[in-house]
């Protein structure tokens, strides 16, 4: 569902996404949590635009997967396929850990990851976010993300629209974990980059 301009979230005014005056500091998970979707990420949330050689937090650009995606994914996926002959009494007892079993769900996150990204011809992640917030897993289908910004061509992002059942647009969202903080210097930060000079600093773009 769209929203009108008036009510979309403003990152400025957002405490999850400001950058922290003081290196080092932490943002608390509470915070964290107050993160709303993004259509557009704005440039100081890029790493070749962050201001005063601070890193940005690291956010995926994508669709929802919802809980019920992952749960059915899971029985009618991944559950038909164990034998259970071969299992000991203790992965048998989880197969009924509802929603889906703690020892198999890595196998299903990755599982999906395949289909859908055989489905659209694009490397598809199935991760934890912040931005989703009543959902039981709370993770999202990432396209990209603002280290790694190449978009995808146009015909692979409505085929994982229509997969997925949505009609929105991919909204960036915040990543869970370390991750999800700023950092202060390359060597901390997940996707570190080489350093660039201010003349070809100035000469790059922010991808759309």
């Amino acid at each position: 569902m769209s929203t009108s301009s008036d009510t979309k979230p403003i990152p400025e005014r957002n405490p999850a996404v400001t950058r922290p005056r003081q290196v080092y500091v932490k943002k608390p998970l509470a915070v964290l949590q107050q993160y709303e979707p993004l259509e557009h990420l704005p440039a100081y949330l890029w790493p070749q635009r962050a201001p005063n050689n601070r890193w940005p937090p690291v956010f995926y650009h994508g669709f929802p997967v919802p809980t019920s995606r992952i749960i059915s994914h899971w029985y009618d996926e991944i559950l038909p396929q164990l034998d259970r002959n071969t299992l000991c009494e203790e992965d048998l007892k989880s197969l009924d850990e509802p929603p889906v079993s703690d020892n198999y769900f890595l196998a299903v996150i990755l599982d999906l990851e395949d289909k859908l990204s055989h489905a659209v011809g694009w490397k598809i992640r199935v991760l934890p976010v912040h931005g989703i917030p009543g959902d039981r897993y709370s993770r999202v289908a990432r396209l990209r993300d603002n280290y790694y910004p190449h978009r995808p061509p146009d015909d692979v992002i409505q085929k994982l629209q229509e997969i997925l059942g949505t009609q929105d647009p991919p909204m960036w969202y915040l990543t869970e974990g370390d991750h999800a903080q700023w950092d202060s210097f390359p060597g901390h930060n997940p996707n570190p980059r080489p350093p660039v000079s201010k003349e070809k600093k100035s000469r790059i773009e922010v991808p759309l």
